[in-house]
């Protein structure tokens, strides 16, 4: 299935891609996790995982390729709402996207 890797920048982290698309479109895909599960099966892992598997010790996320963060943004809003810690990095490949949503969330 997958046979090769893509090497090639990812579109919406070109210089040439309007910020107007990049926002809607990073929008978009948060509208996705949201209603079609990405977020739901995070929470059922971090659920399975903290109670079966790890008995007290820290689960360590590593969410490369982030996107708008919206993932990592919700592992933290878990975490605080059953008072645990659940630390997470996040690595974006693009420093001009980082600033567009940082910029954007402000």
């Amino acid at each position: 299935m997958l046979d090769s890797r893509a090497t090639s920048e990812e579109f919406l982290d070109q210089p040439d891609c309007s910020e107007a698309l990049a926002l809607a479109s990073y929008k978009f895909m948060e509208m996705v996790n949201r209603r079609f599960g990405g977020i739901r099966v995070v929470r059922k892992f971090l659920e399975t995982e903290t109670t079966q598997h790890h008995n007290g010790i820290p689960l360590r996320i590593l969410d490369i390729g982030s996107g708008s963060c919206d993932i990592p943004l919700e592992i933290s809003r878990w975490a605080g709402h059953r008072r645990t810690t659940a630390p997470s990095t996040s690595r974006a490949w693009s420093r001009r996207t980082t600033r567009l949503l940082l910029r954007a969330k402000n």
